[in-house]
């Protein structure tokens, strides 16, 4: 079994003020490889750039960021 820390920077501007970001502050999620199948866990997705845009707008950017998540932790 394989951990993959999905996107282990996002939240590193969350504690910039730190002197230092020794672990991950926030990541998007993890995706677990085991044998012969993958397990994608996502946490915290939430609409960034149309917050304040109508409920259709947010529920699509949320859908289309967990689309491109996923989309990174294809098998080819």
């Amino acid at each position: 079994m394989r951990k993959t820390i999905i996107d282990p920077t996002a939240g590193n501007d969350l504690v910039a003020d730190s002197d230092v970001v020794s672990e991950t502050a926030y990541s998007r999620g993890v995706a677990v490889d085991f044998d012969g199948y993958k397990r994608v866990f996502l946490s915290g997705v939430t609409p960034v750039e149309t917050a304040t845009d109508s409920i259709e707008a947010q529920t699509r950017e949320v859908l289309e960021t967990i689309r491109a998540l996923l989309a990174q932790q294809v098998v080819r």
